[in-house]
């Protein structure tokens, strides 16, 4: 999101950053602001930032699924929440409006959705000036005037201090700047910096002898037991080296989904998923990389969180009502799998209606063209049969080997 005083330069930017990511090979789609648009005619009606904000969101939303690799929005959450305190501090809403309206604009599942949020900042005299600067006749409105850029001004600030802790920000004061360029390299550096961070993320690994010692030929070794020597032996390097180096072993957190006893299957559905022609069609867990822990947590809290996050998001859930608990190791030394080793957690689906309203489902991802199915709920007995008999089942390797620990027989490899 870029954010901030008006004449700062944001929407100049916006289109400069669009041109140059586009010119670095990355696919980018541009959302404008729509205040041009809005059938409200004064600007400083309520009704003016509950249109222009509920149609930001919507376009947010509409974007998620697109082939897009950058998402450029001219004025997003952020923004929206100084233009209501705006018109909280002149009177034209209600505290009780203020307080409904700023909650919902708030809200996690959106908010969230913004990787970044430039504020760009500028005095009101360079902004007058700038407003000013191919004019014959200087003009004054009701918008860019220096009474109202220094109220603004003053109202940005205190925003964005009372919302700290809910957005990563990067400021950038461009009063000084005597071009729109010293603007636009200054944000194209920080976007290319934090862009770095995103798709290259520090994660977890040991090295690969770590691993043949702690497993010792099994395919699955018990916790705690095995997690001091994991601790022991950690390193956090970005993904990108660690793909590229078969002398370690990254960490995966995996979540094996229960009720009652039961565990839920997982399928891939898409014919042309490149996973399932890797490594099949069926599995009793979802996973993700475990990231470098923040201070003062453990490896086991971040990799739970991390699961936890993950579900969430590719499940479309709000809440989980359960916490991961740590089971069990698995690992082998398989082509296909001896690049990853998994921290499984067992999640409890707390009632019977969670656990009908999950089975069953499928979700599509259209960017990636992957269809996960919930399949069925079923006993590990009644799966390790369903294996052995040769019928349906596709499972996967490591799915296989925590089925064969479980039900405490080799059964098929």
């Amino acid at each position: 999101e870029l954010a901030g005083t008006p004449k700062a330069g944001k929407t100049t930017a916006l289109h400069v950053l669009s041109r140059f990511f586009k010119q670095c090979g990355y696919q980018v789609q541009q959302m404008r602001e729509r205040a041009s648009e809005c059938p409200i005619a004064m600007k400083g009606h309520f009704f003016f930032n509950t249109w222009t904000t509920t149609t930001m969101i919507a376009s947010m939303i509409e974007n998620l699924e697109t082939e897009a690799d950058v998402l450029l929005l001219d004025r997003g959450v952020f923004d929206s929440i100084v233009w209501l305190e705006d018109q909280s501090r002149a009177r034209q809403v209600s505290a009780r409006e203020r307080e409904v309206f700023r909650d919902f604009a708030l809200l996690d599942r959106w908010r969230s959705l913004t990787d970044l949020t430039c504020v760009l900042t500028v005095s009101p005299e360079v902004a007058m000036r700038r407003e000013n600067a191919d004019l014959l006749i200087p003009r004054k409105g009701s918008i860019v005037s220096d009474e109202f850029l220094r109220r603004y001004n003053e109202v940005l600030g205190q925003v964005r201090r009372d919302v700290e802790d809910l957005f990563r920000f990067f400021d950038l004061d461009t009063s000084a700047h005597a071009s729109p360029k010293q603007t636009n390299h200054a944000l194209a550096a920080a976007l290319v910096g934090q862009m770095r961070r995103w798709v290259d993320p520090e994660i977890a690994a040991i090295p690969r002898a770590a691993a043949q010692e702690i497993f010792g030929g099994r395919r699955v070794a018990e916790l705690p037991a095995a997690l001091e020597a994991i601790a022991s032996a950690l390193v956090f390097r970005p993904r990108s080296e660690l793909e590229a180096d078969e002398g370690h072993v990254q960490l995966v957190a995996a979540a094996v989904l229960r009720h009652g006893g039961d565990m839920l299957l997982v399928r891939r559905s898409a014919e042309h998923d490149e996973k399932r022609a890797t490594f099949g069609r069926d599995l009793l867990w979802k996973g993700c990389h475990v990231p470098r822990p923040a201070a003062g947590t453990d490896l086991l809290a971040t990799a739970a969180e991390a699961i936890e996050r993950r579900l969430k998001e590719d499940f479309h859930l709000a809440r989980l009502d359960g916490r991961p608990v740590p089971r069990a190791l698995v690992w082998n030394e398989h082509p296909e799998q001896v690049r990853h080793l998994g921290i499984f957690f067992d999640l409890e689906i707390p009632t019977a209606e969670f656990a009908r309203s999950l089975a069953g489902k499928v979700f599509k991802h259209e960017r990636n063209q992957t269809k996960i199915e919930l399949h069925e709920l079923v006993s590990p007995a009644a799966l390790h049969a369903r294996l052995s008999d040769g019928s349906d089942l596709e499972l996967e390797s490591w799915s296989r080997d925590l089925l064969r620990h479980l039900v405490g027989g080799e059964g098929p490899a």
